[in-house]
């Protein structure tokens, strides 16, 4: 059975450690690399980790089966939107997808955006990750048209609460 829960303020070492594994297993999923990532100094986590767990903002949200963690995605506030809530660092270890684990861990961050009175959840996804693209699209997301090709080929997707 799969369970989703939040990151607690004092799991900093939890929350660096789904990091690295999310970016070990899928490299060319996020903006970050491991290796960029790996020498973040202790006191790096445990600000994120507080930044995920102050009443009424952003989350981490964590799946875990009978025996392990298997998947994690960050909950954000849009800085440019106060209407809206962003997806951000999803990630499903590749041993465990197609197994509704991302659906999960969506409805968790529909809830808490729902909890906040936002009116929609906006993400960015690879251009080319046609298989994350249509995952989204199948949760409700829709391109918005939005892109930015800065750093990677990426694409903005919303879903409308």
């Amino acid at each position: 059975m799969i369970e989703i829960i939040e990151l607690k303020a004092h799991e900093a070492e939890l929350c660096k450690t789904l990091r690295l594994r999310a970016l070990k297993d899928s490299p060319f999923a996020f903006s970050q690399t491991w290796e960029e990532t790996i020498g973040l100094d202790d006191e790096y986590w445990s600000l994120i980790t507080q930044s995920m767990v102050e009443p009424n903002k952003q989350r981490m949200f964590i799946a875990r089966d009978e025996h392990e963690y298997i998947a994690s995605l960050y909950a954000l506030l849009d800085a440019n939107d106060k209407a809206a809530g962003r997806i951000g660092g999803m990630w499903v270890d590749s041993c465990k997808r197609g197994k509704g684990v991302g659906r999960k861990l969506f409805l968790s961050v529909k809830s808490w955006a729902e909890s906040l009175a936002l009116k929609r959840i906006k993400l960015w996804v690879e251009d080319t990750d046609d298989s994350a693209r249509l995952f989204y699209a199948r949760l409700g997301f829709l391109e918005t048209g939005i892109k930015d090709y800065s750093k990677k080929k990426l694409c903005e997707m919303q879903y409308d609460l």
